[in-house]
């Protein structure tokens, strides 16, 4: 098992300095008493400011005079009442005025428990006013398990498949597929030469066979229902001169969750139930599930402090079925306590094929998603042979992302219109900042509308931050 940090935003902390006490050289350094006069912090889920006047920072500074050990102590009261002691340590850089800080809370209020179990970071500047601000995270922690060995890299391969999501071979066959003019749009078999029209009736019928009524009806209506879909798919197949099953790569299968966590809980209480999560899974044979949990990063209408999703993957249905039945037979204590942390507005599915693999195994990353739609007059084939040229491009620009795309089934919107949603994968935000300058400085916008702007069209992405959970076991 290796462990990983992610640092989620609380708030800030703003505190204005006072008299200052130089005790003199000592055998740590010359220590320094400096008091704390004002303390103000604002978050989403905190208002503070200080409630004694005892609060200070025993100060040291080592004997070439760069460095400071902060070593501070204080008591918040709440616009609600509640106290809260706060401890840190930490390092200065005399010089510039920067300071890093470790703090931890104490508190017996119900209302504000949760701090208890927090560790923060705190980044701060002092001003030139003689005020310093703390910018505060708190520092989330998410374990990587059923790895083979602790000395091997985090390259997980799903076992139980016929092909590997994250391998180079799955890319083979896709390419070999491309370039042999054959495609694959949503769950249908559609050679290059069918029209547009064709693709937008396998969609529609794909989306409304999986929408419009949940399949655990009962009674002759929902038999006929599903019947005259299922046989309206197999009409579309036979229209198609391109039905050779061994042409079709293996498709993985994906299950999404929206969630809000619930006041007072954050993503600290949420790993403890995904700990537990992981060690039913392995008890129950759960070994191809990998999966992910999403906190946004620039997204529209989002609540940051409280906003979180699930995004898990297998290799195929039929072990995402396996999974989603022993969770509804045997699931129940252990999806209570998922409940007391977060609640779910919707959990959707949808059929997944990697176009582009990463340069390792699944791991924490930063992924976009956009919902896309081919445009009118562009083929399926069409949209391979644009993504073989993406592929290109960025190989040769050494761009590391991995790039999926995602046709929607069970649990989307009714009304859904976009015949696949893309996912981008990239290692970092440092990545994803070195990817933005090449497509807004250095030519991908042209090459992008070069390549795909007569095939499709796609919304705005939303970004996440997705941290590994669960990785499936290695073959």
């Amino acid at each position: 098992m290796s462990a990983t940090a992610q640092l989620v935003p609380m708030g800030t902390i703003t505190a204005q300095l006072g008299q200052r006490i130089d005790v003199g050289d000592g055998p740590k350094g010359t220590r320094l008493l400096v008091d704390v006069t004002c303390v103000e912090v604002e978050s989403d889920r905190l208002r503070a400011s200080l409630a004694a006047t005892d609060a200070a920072d025993w100060l040291t500074v080592g004997s070439d005079g760069t460095v400071g050990c902060v070593d501070v102590r204080l008591t918040l009261k709440t616009d609600d009442g509640a106290y809260i002691y706060v401890e840190y340590g930490g390092r200065a850089d005399m010089a510039n005025g920067l300071i890093v800080t470790a703090p931890t809370f104490q508190t017996g209020d119900e209302r504000y428990t949760w701090l208890n179990r927090i560790q923060a970071v705190g980044a701060g500047a002092l001003g030139e006013d003689g005020a310093l601000t703390y910018s505060l995270y708190e520092v989330v922690l998410s374990a990587a398990y059923n790895e083979k060995a602790p000395s091997e890299p985090p390259v997980r391969r799903f076992s139980g498949a016929v092909t590997d999501f994250w391998s180079v071979e799955v890319y083979a066959t896709q390419v070999s597929w491309i370039t042999a003019d054959r495609a694959y749009p949503l769950h249908s078999h559609l050679k290059a030469s069918d029209g547009p029209s064709m693709v937008k009736q396998a969609a529609s019928l794909w989306r409304r066979s999986t929408q419009q009524k949940p399949i655990f009806q009962h009674g002759e209506n929902a038999m006929k229902y599903w019947v005259s879909t299922v046989l309206s798919l197999l009409v579309m197949m036979a229209m198609s001169r391109a039905q050779a099953q061994q042409d079709m790569p293996q498709l993985g299968a994906i299950e999404s969750w929206g969630c809000q966590m619930n006041e007072g809980k954050s993503m600290s209480d949420l790993m403890k139930v995904v700990d537990d999560w992981n060690e039913w899974s392995d008890e129950n044979g759960l070994d191809a599930y990998t999966a992910w949990v999403l906190n946004p990063i620039f997204k529209a209408n989002a609540d940051f402090a409280r906003e979180a999703g699930w995004f898990g993957y297998t290799p195929n249905f039929t072990e995402m079925g396996k999974g989603l039945h022993a969770w509804m037979t045997k699931g129940q204590k252990l999806n209570e306590r998922f409940n007391k942390v977060w609640t779910c507005g919707w959990h959707s599915e949808a059929a997944t094929m990697l176009v582009r693999p990463p340069a390792d195994g699944p791991s924490s990353a930063v992924v976009s998603f956009s919902d896309c739609t081919l445009n009118e007059g562009a083929t399926p084939a069409d949209l391979m042979a644009a993504t073989a040229k993406w592929n290109a491009y960025l190989d040769e620009q050494e761009v590391v992302a991995a790039i999926a795309y995602h046709f929607p089934g069970h649990g989307n919107p009714i009304d859904m219109t976009a015949d696949m949603k893309i996912s981008v994968w990239r290692p970092s935000l440092e990545t994803y900042g070195r990817d933005a300058d090449l497509y807004v400085n250095g030519g991908g916008r042209q090459m992008d509308d070069a390549i795909f702007g007569d095939i499709m069209s796609c919304d705005s992405p939303r970004m996440y931050a997705a941290t590994l959970v669960r990785g499936a076991q290695a073959q």
